[in-house]
């Protein structure tokens, strides 16, 4: 979800006057450190669905959303970014509640593609971090719960299961991407560029 809001944002932003130069203008601190934590994501994700070790590649992909979102919060004094790492927190509270893995309600599959619903009771727990949940699943309300109804990822437009914890992130990312772009009436009194596009 956090991707589909983030080339949502961009789309969005370039609509409402936003410019791809301004994004330059943000102060992140320690944003190597999100480059890094990013890679270890990705590494962690490739080798959970290459079934290389699955409660190694689980705890890594855990260890690093705990990490991006502190990264988050430190940089709260920039639009959007504290909202973002929230939705960290409240994903991996869940997480690290129920043993490393996000519970997804099973009523949810009924809304999803076989082949996309098979993966989370035939896989759960290896290739796609998921469990389903149980009479003893812990902090059900921050479950993946919810069904969006298309995604801007391949294949399109598969719906996907999220969490309020999805959710709450997807709008500090949007909020951080269209002020940070400079869009005019959330940025009034801010020095950025409006130089128009030619």
């Amino acid at each position: 979800m956090a991707v589909d809001a983030f080339l949502l944002a961009l789309a969005l932003a370039l609509l409402l006057g936003g410019r791809f130069r301004n994004l330059g203008r943000l102060d992140i601190r320690g944003a190597w450190l999100g480059v890094i934590l990013f890679a270890l994501l990705a590494g962690a994700t490739a080798l959970a669905y290459a079934g290389v070790r699955p409660a190694l590649t689980k705890w890594l992909f855990v260890g690093g959303n705990g990490l991006l979102a502190a990264l988050l919060l430190r940089n709260w004094r920039v639009p959007g970014l504290a909202l973002a790492g929230l939705g960290l927190v409240l994903n991996f509270a869940v997480t690290v509640a129920n043993g490393g893995l996000m519970p997804v309600d099973p009523a949810t599959l009924a809304h999803l593609p076989p082949q996309y619903a098979a993966l989370f009771t035939q896989h759960a727990g290896e290739e796609l971090r998921h469990a389903l949940m149980a009479p003893g699943t812990s902090l059900v309300p921050l479950a993946d719960r919810y069904v969006f109804p298309f995604s801007l990822l391949p294949p399109y437009p598969q719906p996907y299961v999220f969490s309020v914890g999805d959710f709450v992130m997807s709008i500090g990312i949007v909020w951080a991407v269209l002020v940070g772009m400079g869009v005019p009436w959330l940025t009034r009194g801010m020095h950025v560029d409006r130089t128009p596009i030619r």
